[in-house]
């Protein structure tokens, strides 16, 4: 059984939501091309040896920690699944459609997420790089991309798996020790590309809110029964996601900051109307809201003994 499938199938709705979300599909696109975030793949390592050279610094006199190891390999190897991603978001879609040529975009843009990071990874001789290519070998082999059945799902899981992957990014650079500011430099931009796409594919939710509501929160449930950050088919991957959760990179914490704002920001417990489905959904998502506090709480009593 499909995640999510203990609500209706949505896929009915795919001609009529890539009618009513043409419009505003490529108003984004163009609010987003008007500001490009231009930076080269390269550059972080050319930085990281010139500094080397010319200031004597030494990558390996400033050890990383082997927890933060796990979430940079973690990272990189996320970025590497993107053309599963590309080719499950182009699914079924409509020649010409704007989110067709957003898509495009935004895989050029996410494309050279995992260069960055191997480029300045690579410089700083900091990881194996051979054990980095096996993992990636071992992933794309067997891939765990999840498969949203439905066009609103398609806008909904990246609103929602956008700035899950920004915040891992930027939680990262933060422990990075301070002597290592090129790698600090290199996540920031990746992180910087994420919150460009997560403010395209939320308002692209947010218009589905207003123009078809009852479907979008029963997408919106749908996403959150099923939701998991992609890397299961990594090596040691839940090994690796607790001890990312550990040093509070992701975790439940930083999912449930994320479904909050995503909710005030989509109205979803304020909408009127909606279907008997939709309302079904919606207590469903309240439910699971509650059941978040509940762990989250549970959890800090349990730091708090330690």
């Amino acid at each position: 059984m499909a995640e999510g499938s203990i609500f209706p199938d949505l896929r009915y709705s795919d001609d009529m939501l890539f009618s009513e979300l043409r419009a505003k599909s490529e108003e984004l696109l163009n609010q987003h091309e008007a500001s490009p975030r231009v930076y080269y793949p390269f550059d972080y390592a050319d930085e990281l040896r010139g500094l080397m050279e010319n200031e004597g610094f030494v990558p390996e006199d400033s050890p990383i920690r082997p927890e933060l190891k796990a979430a940079l390999a973690v990272n990189l190897n996320t970025e590497e699944g993107l053309p599963y991603y590309t080719a499950t978001l182009l699914r079924d879609l409509p020649p010409n459609h704007p989110f067709r040529q957003w898509i495009y975009t935004w895989t050029a843009e996410e494309g050279r997420h995992a260069l960055t990071i191997a480029n300045w990874m690579q410089a700083a001789k900091i990881m194996d790089m051979h054990q980095l290519e096996d993992d990636r070998m071992a992933m794309m082999k067997n891939p765990d991309t999840p498969q949203p059945e439905s066009f609103i799902e398609s806008v909904i899981y990246p609103s929602i798996q956008e700035p899950s992957t920004e915040v891992s990014h930027r939680n990262t650079s933060r422990l990075l020790p301070v002597e290592h500011r090129i790698g600090k430099k290199a996540l920031a931009a990746v992180a910087g590309d994420e919150v460009k796409h997560g403010i395209y594919y939320k308002g692209l939710a947010g218009e589905a809110f207003i123009v078809a509501p009852s479907i979008a929160v029963i997408g919106l449930a749908r996403q959150i029964n099923g939701f998991a950050m992609p890397g299961k088919s990594i090596p040691d991957f839940a090994k690796k996601s607790k001890q990312i959760a550990n040093l509070n990179i992701f975790g439940p914490a930083q999912l449930k900051n994320i479904y909050d704002e995503l909710l005030s920001d989509w109205g979803v417990m304020e909408l009127e109307n909606l279907t008997p489905e939709a309302e079904t959904a919606r207590e469903f998502i309240r439910k699971r809201m509650r059941q978040m506090d509940i762990l989250l709480a549970r959890m800090e009593r349990n730091k708090a003994t330690e």
